[in-house]
């Protein structure tokens, strides 16, 4: 199962879909969780982000996701950061003033220099925010770029880069006038700078292995109790309700029948005790 946060900001709800189309083929169940809960119940987490970095990291130690995360990456679970929710990973960003960041990669979190000379148009200078598409230049192997070639063009939009303090955790570098890491991998957190919900065959072919890379992602069968077959219903695949939460947020919940879970709508919020109606 994967878990994405939701802590007010950002790209949530582009991340979620597209994370939905490619695990529902694998079986894989895609929750968004708002609220302090143990992340561990899921096998991995994606933590999106769009905006500023000082109101990002500020939302999501207001929601008090920040602990649960941690806590959660400590004990081996994989996570994932894409745009801002990469810079969070770092140790702090200068982006309007100085903001302290999760520190999970080492590195700090930089603006563009200013006046920075167009390599393609002379006499020109290169805009901030960087918006458009780049390219990604490859420097480490890693099951992330399995399917990703050297050069490929992803969809890039930030002022500012992350500078990693540790050479090895840099996957791909991308040159907009300085050649910063766009992707970054330290021990079991990724981060990624470029939109791979926006970087259509590049994020195409990410979606894909950020979902099976985890081999045991999927929920495992629940074991069956002791019933009579003839006369006991078989069991549910997927005990775990399906929670939705109405507008007046009185919490909804309908149980997902024979593996499958209902289909449109918004994503279901998980967070705190989880009823079982089995």
């Amino acid at each position: 199962m994967i878990a994405i946060l939701d802590y007010g900001v950002g790209n949530l709800r582009s991340v979620y879909k597209a994370f939905e189309t490619v695990a529902a083929p694998m079986g894989i169940p895609v929750d968004v969780v708002d609220r302090p809960t143990d992340l561990t119940r899921w096998r991995a987490v994606v933590l999106p982000g769009q905006g500023a970095f000082g109101d990002s990291v500020n939302n999501l130690r207001r929601q008090q996701l920040e602990q649960p995360l941690l806590d959660a990456v400590a004990s081996g679970l994989p996570l994932l950061g894409i745009c801002v929710g990469m810079q969070l990973l770092f140790d702090a960003s200068e982006e309007m003033g100085q903001h302290e960041g999760l520190h999970l990669i080492p590195g700090q979190v930089r603006r563009f220099p200013e006046q920075m000379a167009d390599p393609v148009r002379n006499g020109h200078t290169l805009r901030i925010p960087q918006i458009g598409w780049n390219q990604l230049h490859r420097r480490r192997a890693d099951e992330l770029l399995a399917d990703v070639p050297d050069g490929a063009y992803a969809y890039f939009a930030h002022s500012y880069f992350c500078d990693a303090a540790d050479p090895s955790a840099v996957l791909a570098t991308t040159d907009y006038g300085v050649d910063y890491p766009s992707i970054v991998r330290y021990r079991n957190a990724w981060g990624i700078q470029p939109h791979p919900e926006k970087s259509h065959t590049v994020g195409l072919r990410i979606w894909p292995i950020s979902c099976a890379w985890w081999p045991a992602m999927r929920r495992p069968r629940r074991t069956p109790r002791k019933a009579c077959p003839h006369v006991d219903p078989p069991l549910p695949d997927h005990p775990r309700p399906h929670r939705r939460r109405s507008r007046d947020r009185r919490p909804i919940v309908a149980p997902v029948a024979h593996g499958r879970r209902p289909g449109g709508g918004w994503p279901p919020r998980r967070g705190g005790t989880q009823e079982r109606l089995c």
